[in-house]
């Protein structure tokens, strides 16, 4: 094999992984959202982990905490520059190891907005059924999850795992 063979080999096997894990998240979020609408029904709430979380079935119109209510052409812009910016980086990383907790997190962050955006594109609102009950916390969804806990990640790469200068491939 040549080095430009196993180099694209290194990409295609990255890319193959980004989209699998897409894949699967979409297909989750989807799932979930399914069965909250068929066994729970508009705004009445089940005890999950009593005490802890509750399942409550809401059709959200906007984003967290209730904003942008109905903006779903600033929602459709958003999800569109996020996965373009994502692709971007994808086709710049390198083809190191190094990359691939990035590339697996991509994949979760892009996951997550997409099985949002089905559900704005679908059914014109997105579902939330789980309910944080120790504090006051937006009703989310697994897709929810996703994104947050990519940005988390990020974080946490950004500060501990990479340095700056590799991420001069962006430029």
């Amino acid at each position: 094999m040549t080095e430009k063979n196993e180099t694209a080999c290194s990409k295609a096997r990255m890319s193959l992984l980004f989209a699998v894990i897409v894949g699967l998240c979409v297909l989750l979020d989807q799932w979930t959202k399914r069965l909250a609408l068929q066994h729970l029904p508009l705004e009445t709430a089940r005890s999950f982990l009593p005490g802890l979380v509750e399942l409550i079935r809401i059709e959200n119109h906007g984003a967290a905490f209730g904003m942008l209510q109905g903006q779903m052409i600033f929602f459709y812009g958003i999800t569109a520059a996020i996965c373009l910016f994502v692709v971007y980086v994808l086709y710049r990383l390198p083809e190191k190891k190094r990359y691939m907790p990035l590339v697996i997190n991509l994949a979760f962050l892009i996951g997550g907005a997409l099985g949002n955006l089905c559900d704005r594109v679908m059914r014109g609102s997105v579902v939330d059924f789980f309910s944080f009950i120790p504090i006051s916390f937006p009703v989310f969804n697994v897709a929810d999850i996703f994104v947050t806990c990519a940005a988390a990640v990020f974080i946490l790469l950004f500060c501990f795992y990479y340095k700056e200068e590799e991420f001069s491939f962006l430029k």
